[in-house]
């Protein structure tokens, strides 16, 4: 799966659980998921 696809399904998922958790603020959200996606980046620069 390649890194596009990878933050593409995350996406999805933190928008899924921004529905299901209204007091997650969108800055929460976009944090985690650049938080994801660096550390995405980093064990694959690991292997």
């Amino acid at each position: 799966m390649g890194l596009r696809a990878r933050y593409l399904a995350l996406l999805a998922l933190l928008a899924r659980m921004a529905k299901y958790c209204p007091d997650l603020d969108m800055r929460h959200i976009r944090a985690m998921g650049d938080a994801l996606v660096r550390s995405a980046c980093q064990s694959r620069r690991r292997d």
